[in-house]
């Protein structure tokens, strides 16, 4: 039974984590080109679909903690399992931005002259 329910909540947490790096990422001004709507909707729609399928037998692929809740409100699932449930979704989220995050900051073209990065360097430029 504990090995059966860590499995759902660290699929829970992956799923999560994934869905919002994707998700946001396909969002963020890249430098070739600032992402369109259109690809930013089947980033996520594909983020969507590729977690629940993951997931789906493993955790019922709620990826989302509104899904969650609704199961719950429906009585498909017990109060602790949802709880657990959130806070594994949670941490993955937190964690799927916290990548993203870092790994964002430390893109190169960010960068100004002598490793600062830019917003530093123009403000001691105008100052």
């Amino acid at each position: 039974l504990w090995e059966a329910a860590s499995r759902a909540l660290f699929a829970e947490f992956l799923a999560t984590g994934l869905y919002v790096f994707f998700g946001v990422g396909s969002a963020l001004p890249w430098p070739t080109a600032l992402p369109t709507v259109l690809q930013m909707a089947i980033t996520f729609n594909l983020a969507t679909a590729v977690a629940v399928q993951i997931t789906w037998k493993t955790s019922g692929g709620h990826i989302n903690p509104a899904v969650t809740l609704a199961f719950l409100v429906g009585s498909q699932i017990s109060l602790p399992r949802a709880m657990a449930y959130v806070a594994a979704q949670l941490a993955g989220a937190t964690l799927g931005a916290a990548v993203l995050y870092w790994g964002w900051r430390a893109r190169p073209e960010k960068r100004g002259p002598g490793g600062s990065n830019s917003a530093t360097c123009s403000l001691a430029a105008q100052g």
